[in-house]
């Protein structure tokens, strides 16, 4: 049984980003490598994570920041800081919700029929297992005897971050 992962391509910089140009692009190359009917669509609860569901002519039937929320993390004055919505600076050290979110992530992608799709951010796939996660890339994640037995990039656009949000 197979779910994807589908990151988030380039986005612009601040409060719950969205897209930029170039990440509706780099987004808009990865629809014809997923199924053409998805069982379900998860989608995080970022602007840049609806905007990929939309770019890809997705229609979410869920939406969860189990996957992604409105955070975003940004570089100021060489320092990781975490932007949460409200526009709110966090030290990237002090935000753990990608190490929070392992098990309910590991559970909800357990829960998911064949075919499903997530729009999500690289914390999805690290959080998943797949330390190397990029943007604007597919992933697929194998799910064998209730447990994800692989995680395989299928193509990525983007780059890979440490310490992603």
């Amino acid at each position: 049984m197979g779910i994807y992962i589908v990151t988030h391509g380039k986005k612009f910089i601040g409060p719950n980003p969205w897209l930029s140009k170039i990440g509706f692009n780099e987004v808009y190359r990865l629809r014809p490598l997923l199924p053409e009917n998805p069982s379900e669509v998860i989608c995080g609860t970022g602007k840049r994570h609806i905007n990929t569901a939309k770019v890809l002519g997705l229609r979410p039937t869920r939406y969860t920041s189990v996957v992604g929320g409105p955070e975003s993390m940004e570089l100021v004055d060489g320092r990781k800081i975490v932007i949460l919505a409200d526009g709110t600076y966090v030290p990237f050290e002090q935000y753990t919700t990608t190490a929070d979110t392992v098990i309910a992530l590991n559970a909800l992608i357990l829960s998911l029929p064949n075919n499903s799709v997530i729009c999500a951010g690289r914390p999805c796939v690290i959080a998943a297992g797949y330390k190397d996660a990029k943007s604007a890339a597919l992933y697929r994640v194998e799910v064998l005897e209730d447990k994800i037995s692989a995680i395989t990039e299928i193509t990525a656009l983007g780059k890979s971050e440490t310490g992603t949000v």
